[in-house]
């Protein structure tokens, strides 16, 4: 990989620092290793296939090294967003969109410590019948300036921080 550096950063993460003038340098050695990590290959009589999600980040404006592997991280997440096995370019809107969500996480953790949820009961009805058959138990989120938060926004968060246990003993 010389002049280039590759190292392992966490378990399945690596990282390849790619040396180069251009841009389109970068993105040429980066669809290269896509293509060569995507290639079949053998191990005792058995053909395995992998893939990967790539995210570039170019060191173009100054910042930290962390900040520059932070960015590449995050256009690494967006490439397994859109289903894996791609390559994303990091741009600011993916710095905005994860401060966001880390707001919203911290004030999600705030809501859950304060139980700052309320219940909606939203009826079932056998339309043959024409009678209330149930009903469902909606949980709904006003954050402290008043505004609702949607649960297609809070519930996902919650899921993903291990959250949602407690909003369910709430509801």
């Amino acid at each position: 990989a010389r002049p280039d550096c590759v190292a392992r950063w966490s378990t399945d993460n690596f990282l390849v620092a790619i040396i180069a003038n251009k841009e389109k340098e970068i993105i040429d050695k980066a669809k290269k290793i896509f293509k060569s990590i995507n290639e079949p290959f053998e191990v005792s009589d058995s053909s395995f296939h992998i893939g990967a999600s790539i995210g570039l980040a170019f060191f173009s404006n100054p910042c930290s090294s962390l900040t520059f592997i932070h960015q590449a991280e995050l256009a690494k997440f967006d490439a397994k967003k859109r289903g894996g096995n791609t390559i994303s370019f990091f741009n600011e809107k993916m710095q905005t969109n994860a401060f966001d969500k880390k707001q919203l996480e911290v004030a999600l953790g705030k809501a859950v410590e304060n139980n700052a949820f309320t219940v909606h009961y939203q009826p079932k009805v056998d339309i043959l019948k024409k009678e209330v058959v149930g009903c469902e138990a909606l949980v709904r989120w006003q954050d402290s300036d008043g505004k609702w938060i949607s649960p297609a926004l809070f519930i996902p968060l919650a899921e993903e921080n291990g959250l949602v246990t407690n909003i369910d003993m709430f509801v």
